[in-house]
């Protein structure tokens, strides 16, 4: 059982990682050449906290609440969250400066700051999406095909990583799956067998139709249920690098739009914990109250492996769903009783 404990703990550390990533920074290099050193380099972070800050901001906002607080940002803004400069391998020689500077901002500060703003904000990345496109003509059509002009650029593209999209097979068992005819007849079970094929949540749907020299391309983000139209363009000659750029960006801006923690409401839940022993116990008390997407939590009642807790939670309860099992906690509801357990 101690091991089990060690293991849960090493998961659970991990995870949280990968929950900070969206607030982490980067090391800047830092190299310039003044007769005022000193007010030059105050000038260069200061750039680099505008910079780095935005990014965060940019990772958990979508674009229009992003555009919200970018009205407001300067430095003296910035400086009320930022945790710590960290400098390092400064370097001074006559007039030349250089210096590898990293900036760490408060995590909770940003979010209290949303959370009172009523801004809604993501606390993960996004999935990677399967992209499926669909190119027709007057004369043919060619979906999830290699002779499929959208997909050749993608193949050779050397900045694929740089999409949050990956590419299917191509093979015949995905045209098996899919064809246009799924898009057409709007079949989501053709679409739920594909995305378990390459075990994904999410279709990024593209589908580009030629009529006489005007190409007329939709592209759409589906979830188990719903389709979501993200852009409609109309173009003569593509651009492929704008194009995917464009589609790139719109999809993931749904994607935060769908899974965003709405701050303008809270709802509670009353749960047991299901756990097997003290100390298990209270690591998972201890880190849904740490989960800034909880509100409030509080102890109603105490039983053998089982205790009972109120939680009061941000928006809504699939999301609160989503981001426990990140952490490996699995939260049911069954006959309106819920549960939390380890997975």
């Amino acid at each position: 059982m101690r091991l089990f404990f060690i293991i849960f703990i090493y998961i659970f550390v991990a995870k949280e990682s990968l929950g900070n990533s969206l607030f982490e920074t980067k090391d800047y290099t830092l190299a310039f050449k003044s007769e005022n050193i000193i007010s030059e380099k105050i000038y260069q972070i200061n750039k680099i906290k505008l910079k780095s800050f935005k990014l965060i901001l940019s990772n958990i906002l979508t674009e229009n609440n992003y555009q919200l607080i970018n009205k407001v940002i300067d430095p003296i803004f910035v400086n009320k969250f930022v945790l710590n400069i960290k400098i390092k391998n400064e370097k001074i020689i006559n007039n030349s400066y250089y210096a590898i500077i990293k900036i760490n901002y408060n995590k909770n500060s940003i979010i209290d700051y949303l959370i009172t703003n009523k801004i809604n904000y993501i606390n993960y990345y996004p999935p990677k999406f399967l992209i499926i496109i669909n190119e027709e003509n007057e004369i043919e059509n060619n979906s999830l095909s290699k002779n499929n002009n959208y997909y050749k650029y993608l193949f050779e593209s050397k900045k694929l990583s740089h999409y949050n999209f990956v590419l299917p097979n191509l093979d015949y068992n995905d045209r098996f799956l899919f064809n246009k005819d799924v898009y057409e007849n709007n079949s989501f079970n053709s679409f739920n067998e594909i995305k378990n094929k390459y075990k994904k949540k999410f279709i990024l749907f593209v589908n580009s139709k030629k009529i006489k020299d005007t190409h007329n391309i939709k592209s759409f983000l589906y979830d188990n249920t719903d389709k979501y139209l993200i852009s409609e363009i109309n173009v003569k000659d593509i651009n492929y690098k704008d194009l995917f750029f464009i589609i790139n960006s719109k999809s993931i801006d749904k994607w935060k739009e769908i899974n965003e923690i709405n701050t303008s409401i809270t709802n509670e839940i009353d749960c047991k914990i299901n756990i097997n022993n003290q100390a298990e116990l209270m690591f998972v008390s201890n880190l849904l109250k740490s989960e800034r997407i909880i509100n409030m939590i509080t102890l109603k009642s105490i039983k053998y492996k089982e205790n009972v807790y109120k939680i009061v939670y941000f928006g809504e309860i699939d999301i609160l769903k989503n981001t426990l099992n990140r952490y490996r906690l699995k939260l049911t509801i069954q006959n309106n009783i819920c549960s939390i357990m380890i997975i």
